[in-house]
């Protein structure tokens, strides 16, 4: 009879459970740098060719890192994407050499609406009313959006107005608007405002305190055009219920 084939002469042959888990850990390992790797590759590719953000890109990321640091915030602020690209791509109408008159065509909110649900509103413009609390001058356009400095009788200045519901004191929204420099403000009065809501969170008062905000970029703000005789309500320009007034 034929012997067995020892192994030595190449016979049948058990594999070692050892050897062959440390073979696969290995694998794993290489394996996992090597997807490490080329995600590390893909990523740097990926920068190379990335191209720089448009003038308009820019334009909205500046002013969206400037609202979220404001010092107006207790903590850092909830900021809205679709606002952003909104605001991207509608910068002509926050120009402030390029007046547009308000007019009832957008959007209509309260003041309490758009500090409690501001998620609704994100990513269109809308038109508020609400009483002027506080107003002041944050900056001044100095530049026009091409970067070239204004002679003095075309800069602009970027207001800072606070205005509350017309019966409540909360919640408040900020509207920064941009505008004459020279133009007049009077406590407590009645205002329309269109603007395209930036953000919203928690605000410090100058009173001391704390309140539930929304910001807006503004792009418009009117004074009432009459009001409605039934409710007393303020009526935007354009309002049917303004030819009764006339008649």
């Amino acid at each position: 009879m034929r012997k067995r084939a020892s192994r030595a002469d190449g016979g049948d042959r058990q594999s070692n459970p050892w050897a062959v888990g440390i073979v696969c850990a290995l694998l794993g390992i290489l394996g996992a740098l090597a997807i490490q790797n080329s995600t590390a590759i893909a990523s740097f590719v990926s920068g190379l060719f990335d191209p720089e953000p448009s003038r308009e890109e820019q334009l909205a990321n500046d002013y969206f890192r400037e609202t979220k640091t404001a010092q107006i915030w207790v903590r850092e602020p909830f900021t809205f994407k679709e606002s952003n690209d909104y605001l991207r791509t509608h910068l002509e109408e926050f120009d402030p050499w390029h007046r547009r008159r308000l007019r009832g065509t957008a959007a209509k909110a309260y003041i309490s609406e758009l500090a409690r649900d501001p998620h609704r509103f994100a990513g269109r413009s809308v038109i508020t009313v609400g009483r002027l609390q506080t107003w002041n001058i944050g900056s001044y356009v100095t530049v026009d959006p091409n970067g070239r400095k204004l002679p003095p009788g075309r800069v602009a200045a970027e207001w800072i107005l606070q205005l509350a519901p017309l019966s409540t004191d909360n919640p408040i929204i900020y509207c920064r608007l941009p505008d004459d420099p020279d133009r007049t403000f009077r406590d407590g009065e009645t205002l329309f405002v269109r603007g395209l809501i930036v953000a919203h969170g928690v605000v410090a008062l100058q009173g001391g305190g704390t309140q539930q905000a929304a910001y807006l970029a503004c792009s418009a703000v009117r004074r009432p055009a009459g009001r409605d005789p039934r409710t007393g309500l303020p009526l935007l320009p354009g309002d049917p219920r303004l030819k009764s007034q006339a008649e």
